[in-house]
C-alpha cells in the first residue's frame, strides 16, 4: 500500500466501518439495497427481530452493555437461494406438576420463562409457551399450539435455521420432562452476489457474515476481497464467521484447508448456546472498537461480554494441546480468564 504522511486534522488510520450481511424475518418486507443503520430500533422496524441480522446487530449495538458506539453499520439484506424453507422443531411436556414451578425455554441463548401451577400437563405447558414466546419479540422462534405439541417455527429462511438449538432448564422438584425435536427444514444458503457488489467503492473494513460455514461463500469473499487489495482500489475488507464448535479439530480443519486466505476469519466460542453471527458480531464489537482508536494494538484478552462462554468443560486447553492445535491451524482462540470470557 502507499505511504501517506498524516498532518493536521487528517485520520491517522483507515476508516473502520461495519457491514452485515445476512437475512430478515420471512415475514417482513424490505428491498434487498444495502442501509446504513444508526440504531436496534431502526433494525427491527425495518427487517424484523427474528432474524440474524438483527440478532447480529443486537451484539453490535446492545440495549444494554459496551457497543461500537458511532462506529457506521450498513445492513446489506440478501436473499437465500432456490428453494429456501424455514426450520421447524417442537416441544411437549411429559408428567403433570405438583406444585408451582418455572421453566426455561431456550432457542440458542435466547430464553422465555413458563410458570406453571400445581395439577398442569402439556396442554397447559403448550398453552404458557405460546403466550410467553409472544411476550419476547426478539425470540427466535415463533411457536403455535400444535395440540400436541408447541411448535416451534425459525423466524427466518435457510439451512441456518437449523442452528438453533432448543433446550429446557428445569427446576430441582421438576415434575416435568419434555420431548423435543430440534428444528430441521431450513433450506437456502446466502446469496451474497449483489452485497458484494454493493460494496461499491466505501471501505468496509470489518465484515459480520450472518451464516454457518459455507465453502462456496467463502470464495467469494475472497475472491471480492483479494480485487480490493489491486492498485488504485486499497479498500481491502476482513470478514468475521462464529461457530460453536467444541470439537477443535473440526473447526481447525476449516481454517487449515484455507492457508493462502487472507479475508475469512473464524472465531470460536466453544460449547456457546449463542448462534454463529452472534459469536461473531461480538467479536467485531471488541476488535471494531481497539482498530478504531489504535489500528496496530493486538486483541489479546480483549473482553467478549454478553456471550455465552459455553462453559469451562468446553474450553480449548494448552495442557492438553488444543489451544496450540488451533494456533498452528489459522483458528482463532478464545479464553475463559477469571470467569471472563477473552
Amino acid at each position: 500500500t502507499d505511504y501517506v504522511p498524516t498532518v493536521g486534522t487528517s485520520a491517522k488510520y483507515r476508516p473502520v466501518r461495519i457491514a452485515v450481511v445476512g437475512v430478515g424475518q420471512e415475514s417482513k418486507t424490505y428491498a434487498f439495497t444495502k442501509r446504513d443503520i444508526t440504531t436496534l430500533a431502526e433494525v427491527a422496524d425495518v427487517y424484523g427481530y427474528k432474524c440474524p441480522i438483527y440478532q447480529a446487530v443486537k451484539m453490535l449495538k446492545p440495549p444494554i452493555g459496551v457497543s461500537v458506539g458511532d462506529i457506521p453499520i450498513t445492513v446489506f439484506p440478501v436473499e437465500v437461494t432456490a428453494l429456501g424453507a424455514k426450520a421447524a422443531g417442537s416441544v411437549a411436556a411429559v408428567g403433570t406438576t405438583t406444585s408451582t414451578q418455572t421453566y426455561i425455554i431456550r432457542a440458542g441463548n435466547s430464553a422465555v420463562e413458563v410458570t406453571l401451577a400445581s395439577g398442569k400437563a402439556n396442554a397447559d405447558f403448550i398453552a404458557a409457551y405460546v403466550a410467553a414466546a409472544a411476550l419476547v419479540p426478539d425470540y427466535p422462534l415463533t411457536v403455535t399450539d400444535g395440540t400436541t405439541v408447541a411448535t416451534c417455527t425459525v423466524g427466518w429462511e435457510g439451512v441456518t435455521g437449523n442452528s438453533v438449538d432448543i433446550s429446557v432448564e428445569s427446576p430441582d422438584d421438576a415434575d416435568l420432562t419434555f420431548t423435543i425435536v430440534q428444528p430441521t427444514g431450513g433450506a437456502g444458503t446466502l446469496d451474497i452476489d449483489d452485497a458484494l457488489e454493493q460494496f461499491g467503492d466505501t471501505w468496509y473494513s470489518h465484515v459480520v457474515n450472518c451464516e454457518i460455514a459455507n465453502e462456496t461463500n467463502y470464495n467469494k469473499y475472497s475472491v471480492a476481497n483479494e480485487a480490493r487489495w489491486e492498485p488504485g482500489v486499497y479498500k481491502p475488507f476482513k470478514v468475521y464467521h462464529g461457530t460453536a464448535e467444541t470439537s477443535v479439530a473440526t473447526a481447525a480443519a476449516i481454517t487449515d484447508a484455507r492457508k493462502s486466505d487472507r479475508t475469512n476469519s473464524l472465531k470460536p466460542v466453544p460449547g456457546s448456546l449463542n448462534l454463529p453471527w452472534e459469536i461473531a458480531a461480538r467479536h467485531v464489537q471488541a476488535l471494531a472498537n481497539v482498530a478504531n482508536v489504535n489500528a496496530p494494538r493486538d486483541y489479546g484478552s480483549q473482553q467478549l461480554t454478553l456471550l455465552d462462554d459455553g462453559g469451562a468443560e468446553n474450553q480449548w486447553s494448552e495442557a492438553d494441546g488444543e489451544f496450540q492445535y488451533a494456533v498452528i491451524r489459522g483458528l482463532s482462540t478464545t479464553k475463559i480468564k477469571n470467569g471472563v470470557l477473552r
